[in-house]
């Protein structure tokens, strides 16, 4: 017996209602045991980071790392990030900071750069193998990553919309790899 049009409804909402009742299921157990999303090097997301507001994400990074923060920016012009990373440097943390020395405003990056050094971090400009370092990276203790589109300027955590994902790695990842063959290149 063909089904008429009432029966054929009646088929695919069942089909869609037990579909919905498996999804909600499903949900219902990843949020209480949510599975990590793969990210790319062995690693996973962790939470994703949004400006504006974004600040507070940075330095609570920053203040968790008790070996080692990696910075590549292009632009840095936050005091209160500068004075974190100080801070870092100060509580005996390793901090390499990696800056674009060829923009315009580069007056900004060379104040941010001066005071890291002296303050106790390691400060560079970013090589010139490459037309621009672009990058908006932090590595907390080589295994949280912080990427995106946020520069550490006072706009870009306060003003702008952006994103940026905070990635659990494994130590021996692609962005602590890059960050380390970069490194190796800059300039003093």
């Amino acid at each position: 017996m063909k089904p008429t049009g009432n029966e054929l409804k009646c088929a695919i909402s069942g089909f869609a209602l037990a579909s919905l009742i498996a999804l909600s299921f499903f949900a219902f157990v990843l949020l209480q045991h949510p599975l990590p999303q793969f990210a790319s090097g062995g690693c996973y997301l962790q939470k994703a980071i949004f400006s504006p507001d974004s600040e507070s994400e940075i330095i609570s990074l920053f203040n968790s790392a008790s070996k080692t923060i990696d910075v590549q920016m292009y632009v840095f012009s936050n005091e209160n990030l500068a004075r974190s990373l100080a801070n870092a440097a100060k509580r005996g943390v390793v901090v390499r900071v990696l800056l674009e020395g060829r923009i315009e405003g580069v007056q900004q990056n060379r104040d941010t750069l001066d005071y890291l050094t002296e303050n106790g971090a390691y400060a560079k400009w970013a090589s010139f193998s490459y037309k621009l370092t672009h990058s908006k990276l932090a590595i907390a203790d080589g295994k949280y990553v912080l990427v995106g589109s946020i520069n550490f300027s006072n706009s870009a955590v306060s003003k702008n919309r952006e994103a940026a994902a905070l990635l659990s790695c494994n130590e021996n990842n692609d962005y602590a790899a890059m960050f380390e063959q970069d490194w190796q290149k800059a300039g003093a």
